[in-house]
């Protein structure tokens, strides 16, 4: 559990089908942190817009990073541009 008054931010990492990265990904907008109605839990939330990525299959990889760098926790899901 954070305290409010950390700031957290988003980092975004594009990766192709055969798992090499991806260096001209995107961008994350309307990030939004919002209270989930349970104590010390919240829920960031946005939306990833992708440039200059050709025709395929990728994943798309979030990381909630801390302060200065400290990666807390990754996911990612699978999108196709087409």
């Amino acid at each position: 559990d954070l305290p409010e008054e950390v700031e957290l931010r988003l980092q975004a990492q594009v990766v192709a089908a055969d798992g090499s990265e991806v260096s001209a990904t995107g961008s994350l907008v309307d990030v939004a942190r919002v209270s989930s109605g349970e104590a010390g839990r919240d829920v960031l939330t946005a939306n990833f817009v992708p440039s200059a990525l050709k025709a395929g299959r990728y994943r798309l990889r979030i990381s909630v990073v801390v302060g200065e760098g400290i990666a807390m926790e990754s996911g990612d899901a699978a999108f196709e541009v087409r």
